[in-house]
């Protein structure tokens, strides 16, 4: 073993980085269980499409590049020609098709918009801005998520601090939201903060209450647990790993947010939650038992909520707010939907997903050029039941 080991070492330091990345795609394959060619979308080097769009064939070889620098491609059956990013959510993307593959690589493993950002090379605001371009083509693609749930359903909510990350404006915070932004700050900066933004004689006049709260953080304790200040994701999934994930509202869930679950459980016929009440007049309609378990009894009989409480901490550890991966309220209700591709992909190998997100990306549907004025301008779909507007 120990030859084969040095033997294999000694192969690894003499290949190049594309060699290497090729050797993991085999490596990966076979892993897999599958042949390389199976999941070969695309060559070693480069991300390739792998059908000609116009007539299905897969003898598709490479033709020279664009004017804007993006691989071209011909089909050798009805000789059209295609450029990969041509009417496509990467269409005037700089990247390379190899700084693609890294960057997807990254966004997989999730890591962190700074750490992503040191990783490739790319700029923050670029490696943010792509990052929502492909979780808007999971959103346009899949936005309804599951068809049909079956057999025995789990349901129940996820909470999430409202968040508003890149947003500058004081008033904002201290008169809609009632808080001083998400930061730690000792009393004198807080003093400080308000003073900066022409706050703290308005207050002091006007409100001293309130300003002492602010000044002594009493303003964020009001809002603990189920508050204002927490944004209710709601979670279903069945025995066959269906999922729906989506942010529905601020605070509590009420029956009104469980609307988009109808008509989607023709083929279950159980539904298990806790004891919120909402679930009830959800089980009626839809005909379906409905198993009630109790937050300290955590199983009733053969029903118990152990897949969902895992698939809740997965998503705490999505969005670890250490380490600066938590989604503002304003984009949840698009970034969750890579939490929801990456949990259906999930038995693929890494490459696999990296090759199939691209695929996405390249396809070509609706409305494919976004840029960061347009994603600014997105307005949040989840009930915000008046505490702050829905465009911010």
């Amino acid at each position: 073993m120990e030859e084969k080991t040095k033997c294999i070492k000694d192969i690894l330091n003499s290949c190049s980085k594309s060699e290497l990345k090729e050797l993991n795609t085999y490596l990966q394959a076979f892993l897999s269980g599958v042949e390389p060619s199976e999941i070969s979308n695309f060559d070693s080097d480069k991300l390739r499409p792998v059908k000609c769009e116009k007539c299905g064939s897969e003898r598709i070889i490479k033709h020279g590049i664009s004017s804007n620098g993006s691989p071209r491609y011909i089909c050798k059956d009805c000789k059209k020609t295609i450029t990969v990013s041509k009417n496509t959510r990467i269409r005037y993307s700089k990247l390379t098709n190899d700084e693609w593959h890294d960057y997807l690589e990254g966004l997989i493993l999730n890591l962190s918009i700074p750490l992503l950002s040191k990783k490739t090379g790319i700029s923050k605001t670029n490696c943010w801005v792509n990052k929502i371009k492909v979780c808007m083509a999971i959103y346009e693609k899949y936005g309804e998520q599951v068809q049909e749930f079956k057999g025995t359903v789990q349901a129940d909510e996820f909470y999430a601090p409202v968040s508003f990350k890149g947003k500058k404006n004081a008033r904002f915070f201290i008169y809609t939201l009632g808080r001083m932004p998400r930061h730690h700050r000792s009393v004198e900066e807080r003093i400080e903060y308000l003073q900066k933004n022409d706050l703290y004689d308005e207050l002091r006049i006007n409100d001293p209450d309130f300003l002492e709260d602010l000044i002594s953080g009493e303003s964020e304790k009001k809002y603990k647990g189920i508050s204002r200040d927490q944004t209710c994701i709601l979670t279903c999934m069945d025995t066959k790993e269906s999922l729906y994930v989506k942010p529905v509202c601020v605070s509590a869930i009420a029956t009104k947010h469980l609307k988009e679950l109808k008509g989607k459980f023709k083929e279950a016929n159980v539904l298990v939650t806790d004891g919120e009440d909402s679930y009830r007049s959800l089980a009626k309609s839809e005909n379906l038992l409905h198993e009630q378990v109790l937050a300290d009894k955590h199983v009733k009989g053969n029903f118990n909520l152990g897949d969902i409480n895992g698939l809740h901490s997965k998503l705490n550890k999505f969005w670890n707010a250490k380490d600066g991966r938590s989604p503002s309220t304003k984009y949840m209700d698009i970034e969750i939907m890579l939490f929801w591709w990456l949990e259906q992909n999930k038995n693929l190998s890494l490459e696999e997903q990296i090759r199939k997100l691209y695929n996405l990306l390249v396809e070509v549907y609706g409305k494919t050029t976004v840029d960061y004025k347009e994603i600014s301008k997105h307005k949040m779909s989840l009930d915000t039941k008046g505490y702050f507007p829905k465009e911010v």
